[in-house]
């Protein structure tokens, strides 16, 4: 399995970090470690969520490879 590591960028409004751990949940994935911070525009919060994915079939869909 291959560890994946995901920057997400989204609205600071409450109950995202719910949302996002939900879609994560709906889809089979188990995260391993998800955290979340303001940036430097108080409207935008920048989440870091951390998965093992299984190869092709269980990746991330939206993944890509640097």
């Amino acid at each position: 399995m291959e560890k994946r590591i995901l920057s997400i960028l989204v609205d600071n409004t409450s109950g995202v970090l719910s949302r996002v751990a939900g879609l994560f949940s709906r889809r089979g994935y188990n995260i391993d470690s998800i955290t979340a911070g303001v940036t430097a525009d108080q409207r935008y919060s920048r989440m870091t969520a951390d998965h093992q994915a299984a190869g092709e079939a269980g990746g991330c869909a939206g993944c890509q490879d640097p």
